[in-house]
């Protein structure tokens, strides 16, 4: 047995020595959380993690006292055992919760997802789909059903792997997740589906019902937004103000405050702009997150069983060119359609917008040096930490303006990419809801299906109006409703039309007449869609509370920088005036203030969108003009006071 592999087994039976009280409960989280590990193998590693922490922090604590022994008393050597204890457990119990974490927020979002779960199943079955292949389609599409569809994905597994039956898969996932409502249900519907009641029936009932709580649950979500707008007032807006003002005026005094104020500027602000965004982000993240899915190639290669080496060396170097050649084409379809590739991959803008940055920081400090300009130097020892020397403060000054300029340029074309997506994607799901009652409305008519989405053709959808008409010359062109819908669902680019054309596909197979099941679909767009629209309207006020509490913000600053400090006497000035001891670097406080107002600018941004939408890639249209604001303030509009 390998080191590891006994160090594993040695921590394993000491946990279950030490810890069998933690089994059911433990196991039963891990279980919830689909960490993949079992409990046995999760303890050992706890207890791994917790020995190597515990013994990293005594030997640096002890490390420290003997190189300061000198100056501290000799009970100072029982710090370095007492922390490693400290911090030991302390990994100890941060591992023992971590899963019931995960499961809580597992939860969270399960429930976010059984409205639009259950009304697709409810279609799904109302289209004569089979029970299995229902759980099979929900686990196929998690883009669109985001964490359910990893849920229900599970059953579906027992059934497709290891032969198991509906009932059974369905009953041991109501005892294994985390969510109390998506339990109740399966335990409902396993019941429902025993007793051979109409399953359909069921299905909408408990979809109207989710529908109603989903609502329910979003005015509570906004009301909890409601205190957290205030928190951040009060914490990310008036303490920095109070914080940075008492800094200064004790400067004022002679104490040493520049290193305190660059650590509170330059760590702990953004320390806890970022902590904030992770606490929204756990209390308020979006059901699904959509994620952009690589195409897949339509026409799987099939590859022997080789008989010989030179076989299997043969193969590997055919796969090796077959990856050189679809990354070779994806590079050829990106370049040759930039605006597509941008508006469908929103990591691409981003890469995008973060290069063109750096690149105007390279032609910047290109032309700097071209016209011969010249940048401080550091000394040949240069103190470390926030002690900086005035060589330092010389280079920070040289290049605040340009770093911060590229991070305009680069927060300027992401929002304008990121937006643009935005708000087609908005449009899309503005006009889908009209689009299935058209449908719906053509298909209970008697047209079959087939020739209802030729029908389509003639009705005005918006955004939409060009992918419908190509679904409709691609259904001429004798193509199935499969593969116009298929090919429909790649140009929308949007996972509301995911949705649709998923439903669409699987119900059509099994009825031609989808009248109600379009019915359905209608129902949870709509409602989707004015769940999304209510959100907008309520945050847009919070959005407004941010701008004015960055303003307000940004006001204090520049009067601090341009009445206080420039009031306070230096030099020789400074000598008359008893109250003033040591000497007040006003340059050195007016140029924190900058940085602090930039800070301040792009958490603020951020938070804005992270708190409207759900989404941090939002806040940066709100980054970009707070950001801007402040450049123009320190670096035009005060200079003319």
């Amino acid at each position: 047995m390998s080191l590891r592999g006994s160090v594993y087994v040695f921590f394993g039976d000491l946990a279950d020595r030490l810890e069998p009280r933690y089994y059911h409960r433990l196991d039963g989280y891990l279980r919830s959380a689909r960490m993949g590990v079992t409990y046995r193998a999760y303890m050992a590693r706890t207890y791994l993690y917790a020995v190597l922490v515990g013994f990293a922090v005594l030997v640096a604590s002890a490390a420290f006292v003997a190189a300061f022994s000198d100056r501290l008393v000799r009970e100072a050597w029982i710090g370095p055992p007492v922390g490693a204890v400290g911090v030991g457990y302390a990994v100890h119990a941060a591992r023992v919760y971590y899963p019931r974490y995960v499961a809580s927020v597992r939860a969270e979002r399960l429930d976010a997802t059984l409205p639009g779960v259950t009304s697709f199943m409810f279609a799904l079955v109302r289209g004569g789909v089979p029970l299995a292949d229902v759980l099979e389609t929900v686990s196929s599409h998690p883009e669109v059903f985001g964490e359910a569809a990893n849920e229900l994905g599970v059953a579906a597994r027992d059934i497709d792997r290891f032969g198991g039956d509906v009932v059974t898969a369905l009953r041991r996932l109501a005892e294994e997740t985390p969510s109390d409502d998506m339990s109740e249900f399966l335990k409902s519907f396993v019941s429902v589906v025993i007793r051979k009641e109409d399953v359909s029936g069921y299905l909408g009932e408990k979809a109207e019902e989710f529908h109603d709580d989903a609502e329910e649950r979003q005015e509570n979500v906004l009301e909890r937004l409601e205190v957290l707008a205030e928190f951040y007032v009060v914490v990310f807006v008036a303490a920095p103000l109070f914080v940075i003002t008492i800094l200064v005026v004790v400067g004022f005094v002679g104490a040493a405050t520049l290193v305190t104020l660059r650590a509170f500027i330059y760590v702990v602000m953004p320390i806890s702009g970022v902590g904030f965004v992770i606490l929204l982000d756990v209390l308020f993240e979006p059901p699904s997150k959509p994620e952009e899915k690589e195409e897949e190639d339509e026409h799987p290669v099939v590859v022997d069983v080789p008989d010989s080496e030179t076989a299997v060396e043969g193969t590997e170097k055919n796969e090796e060119a077959l990856d050189r050649y679809e990354r070779r084409e994806r590079l050829v379809e990106y370049l040759s359609r930039p605006v597509e590739t941008l508006r469908k991959n929103p990591d691409v803008s981003l890469r995008l917008a973060l290069g063109l940055g750096f690149v105007y920081l390279a032609l910047k400090a290109t032309v700097f040096f071209y016209l011969d300009g010249t940048v401080p130097t550091f000394e040949e020892s240069p103190s470390l930490g926030f002690a900086f020397t005035e060589t330092t403060e010389a280079v920070i000054e040289s290049v605040d303006d340009t770093v911060v300029e590229a991070a305009m340029v680069s927060l300027f074309v992401y929002a304008v990419l990121y937006q643009t997506r935005a708000e087609y994607l908005r449009k899309v799901e503005e006009r889908l809801p009209e689009l299935l009652g058209r449908l719906s409305s053509i298909n209970q008519a008697g047209v079959p299906f087939l020739q209802s989405l030729v029908s389509l053709r003639e009705v005005d959808v918006g955004v939409l109006n060009e992918q419908v008409k190509r679904l409709g010359r691609d259904i001429k062109l004798n193509s199935t409703a499969t593969d116009a819908l298929e090919r429909f669902e790649k140009r929308a680019g949007s996972p509301a039309v995911t949705r649709t054309t998923v439903l669409l596909n699987n119900t059509s197979e099994a009825s031609g007449r989808l009248g109600r099941v379009l019915q359905i679909a209608e129902r949870d767009a709509k409602l989707r869609d004015r769940l999304a629209r209510q959100r907008r309207d309520q945050m847009s006020l919070y959005t407004v509370v941010i701008y004015v509490s960055f303003l307000v913000f940004i006001v204090i600053i520049a009067v601090l920088s341009t009445v206080f400090i420039p009031a306070v006497p230096t030099g020789e000035a400074a000598s008359d005036v008893p109250q003033i001891q040591g000497d007040f670097d006003a340059e050195a406080y007016s140029t924190l203030f900058y940085h602090a107002t930039v800070v301040q600018a792009l958490l603020s941004g951020l938070i804005a969108g992270k708190m409207t939408s759900g989404k941090i890639s939002t806040g940066a249209k709100h980054a970009f003009v707070m950001v801007s604001v402040a450049y123009l303030t320190f670096n035009f509009f005060l200079l003319l006071v």
